[in-house]
């Protein structure tokens, strides 16, 4: 009686090894920017969260709320800055109370504001701005070419946009 082999022979164990090492070598760059895309989306969902708290508490208290953006290498709010990356703090403008603090974003990822701090809503809800215009928000993963942009109407209303034209300066969707 002839005895069975059990197991893989070398032939069959370095063809499974190849097969599987092909899969890998596709599906990796998929799942880094699968992943860089859930991080930008998480930030701009938080960001999201914060201005809309902060237009609510503005409704709510009857005063001016704004949202602070924190630079890079900062612990608090300047005085004007476009870069938002540390994180936020959303006050009430005449007693200065903090409402809500954001410090830290994943790593790699960047906020950049088209204007600068800070980001005022009145009493109605509207953004109190000099310059009176719409604003956005780029948020991007620095290890890839994954953005999310937020648009800031002077009424206060905030959209998502997901295709960015920076050479006009608008969203194109």
């Amino acid at each position: 009686m002839k005895a069975k082999n059990i197991g893989f022979s070398l032939i069959e164990l370095m063809l499974t090894l190849s097969v599987l090492s092909l899969l890998i070598g596709i599906a990796l760059p998929n799942f880094n920017d699968f992943i860089a895309k859930r991080r930008v989306n998480s930030v701009q969902e938080t960001l999201i969260g914060t201005l809309a708290l902060a237009r609510s508490e503005a409704v709510a208290r009857a005063e001016q709320v704004s949202v602070c953006g924190i630079a890079s290498g900062q612990t608090n709010c300047p005085a004007s800055s476009a870069d938002w990356s540390a994180g936020w703090d959303v006050t009430v403008v005449d007693s200065g109370n903090l409402i809500r603090h954001k410090a830290q974003l994943p790593p790699n990822i960047t906020i950049t504001f088209s204007s600068v701090n800070p980001v005022t809503f009145g009493p109605l809800g509207e953004l109190v701005s000099s310059a009176n215009t719409t604003q956005n928000f780029l948020i991007s993963d620095s290890n890839s070419s994954i953005t999310a942009t937020l648009v800031l109407r002077t009424t206060g209303r905030l959209r998502t946009c997901q295709q960015w034209d920076s050479t006009l300066n608008q969203c194109v969707n």
